[in-house]
């Protein structure tokens, strides 16, 4: 579930939208089952080339009903899969560490961060000289 404005919208996920349906289309469809706050079609598409959408629902109990009444619906000739959606938090950051860094950090060791420190300092004096020139 996700909070917003005071609170909480659930998401529903809508699959195989057809090409021809704009997200004014998509809130139409499912308001009629359900107090719609809002609906999103994003221009990417899955792997497999199919189109995708988001419709959040104000309480639990419409996204319920719309799930269960419009899974399956064939609309303009494409058959929708209508689902909870499902959020995966990024845990944590990948970031690549260039060979150059690490073997400064292994032969430079701070045990206190001060040398480190006056380190950097000397570095942005220096850049900060050069860029005024």
């Amino acid at each position: 579930m996700e909070e917003r404005r005071g609170g909480f919208q659930i998401t529903v996920f809508v699959y195989n939208i057809p090409a021809s349906m704009h997200w004014k289309s998509l809130w139409a469809l499912f308001s009629f089952h359900g107090k719609v706050v809002d609906a999103f079609i994003p221009e990417k598409r899955s792997r497999s080339g199919k189109r995708f959408g988001f419709v959040h629902f104000s309480n639990l109990t419409d996204a319920q009903r719309a799930i269960s009444r419009l899974n399956g619906f064939v609309i303009i000739g494409s058959k929708i899969w209508v689902k909870l959606a499902r959020f995966k938090e990024r845990r944590y950051i990948w970031r690549k560490v260039s060979p150059q860094m690490r073997t400064k950090a292994i032969n430079n060791p701070n045990k206190e961060g001060l040398e480190g420190e006056n380190n950097r300092k000397e570095c942005v004096e220096d850049v900060s000289w050069e860029n005024n020139t």
